[in-house]
């Protein structure tokens, strides 16, 4: 099994610790693939490339289906309230979904609590969780033209890991304070 860029646990981190509030994410993932952090305004600019991650707080949806290439996979480990969302059903639904807890996307995802709500899409929205696809019981990417969406938010797990990634590294640079508690 392939392991997640770098990248991606710097965005886990900047949302467990706190440092982001707003913005989607575009990691460098080549030379002609420049990566950057962009504002609700630009967006759009942030889906062009096919590793996009949203890491925000927002209430309304800042991505618009339009915008959506063949073959982007977009990471939403941001918005995490029933009243609020960063992704909406038009784009939900033309994305195969993988969430990291079908339980607690149902409790607490606004993403996909309002959009089926609005009927946007079924509640076959979820293909699978990532634990399914990882363990391959469920299928991902199916082709290289497929558009894909990964919805988390955040479950103890996760934080322990991206804590453990954090700290590890810390130790193996020797960098960091020791603090008694």
């Amino acid at each position: 099994m392939a392991q997640p860029k770098p990248a991606f646990y710097l965005a886990v981190f900047a949302v467990v610790a706190g440092l982001v509030g707003y913005g989607l994410w575009r990691f460098k993932s080549g030379p002609d693939k420049p990566g950057g952090i962009f504002s609700k305004e630009d967006a759009g600019k942030g889906v062009e490339a096919p590793d996009s991650k949203t890491v925000t707080t927002a209430k309304e949806p800042i991505i618009k289906p339009e915008w959506l290439k063949p073959g982007v996979h977009i990471n939403a480990v941001g918005s995490h309230r029933p009243d609020s969302r960063e992704i909406d059903g038009a784009t939900l639904a033309q994305a195969k979904v993988v969430v990291d807890s079908r339980e607690a996307i149902m409790a607490e995802c606004g993403d996909i609590l309002l959009a089926l709500k609005e009927k946007s899409v079924g509640d076959n929205v979820i293909h699978a969780e990532i634990g399914e696809v990882l363990a391959g019981a469920k299928p991902g990417r199916r082709s290289a033209d497929e558009i894909t969406l990964y919805k988390s938010v955040g479950i103890a797990i996760q934080d322990v890991a991206a804590a453990n990634l954090v700290y590890r590294k810390a130790l193996d640079k020797r960098v960091g304070t020791t603090v008694d508690i």
